[in-house]
């Protein structure tokens, strides 16, 4: 089975789609967090750690989603994370710079 098809032109767009609304939800979750650290700092109570339990495997369920996603992307074309089109020209030059893009 070969990594990637020769597809001459694949549509970026539903990975760009998923990776807004990811951004999104992944913002949602450091705030969640950020809450639960400051809870847990200044009052933590009994059944605390069950609800951080179910947290923390919010975050790695998140974490999940994100790499099952980019891994059906590298299945239709891997050089497109190399020059990812959802990123903005700075973030590109951050690739660029650092000698991921091209």
């Amino acid at each position: 089975m070969p990594l990637a098809n020769n597809n001459p032109n694949p549509n970026p767009e539903p990975f760009e789609r998923f990776f807004r609304g990811w951004l999104v939800r992944q913002e949602e979750v450091r705030r969640l967090l950020h809450q639960a650290n400051e809870f847990h700092c200044n009052q933590a109570r009994e059944g605390d750690e069950a609800r951080l339990q179910e947290l923390i495997g919010r975050v790695l369920a998140h974490y999940a989603e994100y790499y099952e996603a980019k891994q059906r992307v590298v299945r239709e074309d891997v050089l497109i994370l190399f020059g990812p089109p959802w990123l903005t020209p700075f973030e590109r030059s951050l690739l660029w710079i650092g000698g991921l893009g091209f």
